[in-house]
């Protein structure tokens, strides 16, 4: 476990799947690293997200690293059906950063369905200050930006 400061601290699966990186969690899943709801949210495994809430409801307010909730692992996903799932049963935090991984992902369906549904805040920048347009820009994703400037997010 890394400790950034204070209580801001991070395991190796829970840095790979705020980042949305797969491969890497499928790595230390199979090391023996244990299956967090988020990490699950990311990889887009709705059957064990679902089986998690199922045993723990309070599960839908889950955080992963950096306090990082739910809703922004599975816009990592591309299964517009598990963040369906968890927005009807409440995972409703962090909607502007699920904004941001989904145009950062390249899912336009997922923007898409995050945009009319919860109205995140257009002007969000991430940690590096960049806009929603500026990562489509840098993703090349001609779809992303066509569905950004139809919201009205341009340069």
């Amino acid at each position: 476990r890394h400790q950034w400061a204070g209580n801001d601290g991070e395991t190796a699966i829970q840095a790979a799947a705020q980042t949305g990186s797969a491969l890497v969690v499928e790595y230390l899943l199979a090391k023996g690293a244990p299956l967090e709801i988020c990490t699950a949210a990311m990889l887009g495994r709705r059957d064990d997200v679902e089986r998690m809430l199922d045993s723990d409801p309070d599960f839908i307010h889950a955080r992963g690293a950096h306090g990082i909730p739910l809703m922004p692992h599975a816009a990592m996903s591309n299964n517009l059906e598990l963040a369906r799932m968890l927005f009807e049963r409440g995972a409703t935090d962090g909607l502007s950063l699920a904004l941001g991984n989904a145009v950062m992902h390249g899912d336009a369906r997922m923007a898409r369905w995050i945009m009319e549904r919860s109205h995140p805040d257009l002007t969000w920048k991430n940690y590096e200050g960049k806009s929603l347009w500026m990562i489509a820009s840098e993703t090349g994703k001609k779809d992303m930006l066509a569905l950004l400037s139809e919201y009205g997010v341009v340069s």
